[in-house]
């Protein structure tokens, strides 16, 4: 059976093929936390060289919260990404557990560059509506309580593209409504039409918390990045 994970951007975890020793980050007691060093090392690099934007780094992170492998998954340039690589294997993290024992791990982490700000890369109400998101709704950095998940099941891979073994990524947009369901969906890009239906589908698949403002549910638009990846056979 393959082990099939679709990745979204912001909540960075994921499974390394190939490792049957390895733990999903996921299924794990807690979330792993980067300590100062070399991560920080790195981006104080990236803002020396002048270099801006974000990679995503796939590692494997060893009981004593050490990097014992790694690739470049994602990059929005070349330079960010060959800085991000160069310093992964000196990263050192919390040690992750199961059960309160420490295990060895799987994730996907994302360094941003100190040039990149996250708000200014942060979409607008016009961004939303260029969408075709019509009525009245805000974006989150606008509201008091953002959205929160209660349902959250994972995205379908698209059934040709796995089983031709074809990865790729989606980003997509939605609305939360006020009563937390989301109905409206919108595809900003995708590398294949299959992900981005399959990302559309799975936006709508969520249930949530709605947001608040003023302290009353309002409508909400909101996105990510979906990503496909397939493990080892197994």
């Amino acid at each position: 059976m393959r082990r099939v994970i679709a990745i979204l951007s912001i909540v960075l975890i994921g499974y390394f093929a190939g490792c049957e020793s390895v733990e999903d980050a996921r299924n794990l007691d807690r979330p792993q936390r980067v300590l100062p060093g070399a991560y920080n090392e790195a981006r104080e690099t990236m803002r020396q060289q002048g270099v801006t934007g974000q990679a995503i780094v796939r590692i494997t992170i060893e009981t004593d919260g050490s990097v014992s492998h790694a690739e470049l998954y994602d990059a929005t340039n070349a330079a960010v990404g060959r800085i991000a690589l160069a310093s992964a294997l000196r990263w050192r993290l919390t040690p992750p557990t199961e059960k309160g024992r420490p295990v060895r791990a799987t994730e996907l982490l994302e360094i941003r560059s100190p040039l990149s700000s996250p708000k200014a890369d942060a979409p607008t109400r016009a961004d939303f509506a260029s969408f075709g998101f019509t009525g009245r709704f805000f974006v989150v950095a606008s509201v008091a309580v953002i959205p929160h998940r209660t349902e959250n099941p994972p995205p379908e891979y698209p059934p040709d593209l796995l089983d031709a073994r074809i990865q790729g990524r989606a980003e997509v947009a939605w609305i939360v409504e006020t009563d937390g369901t989301v109905h409206e969906t919108h595809v900003i890009s995708a590398s294949r039409p299959e992900f981005g239906d399959a990302a559309a589908a799975w936006a709508r698949s969520q249930q949530f918390r709605p947001g608040l403002r003023g302290g009353e549910p309002v409508r909400v638009a909101m996105k990510q990045v979906v990503m496909f990846t397939i493990g080892a056979p197994r």
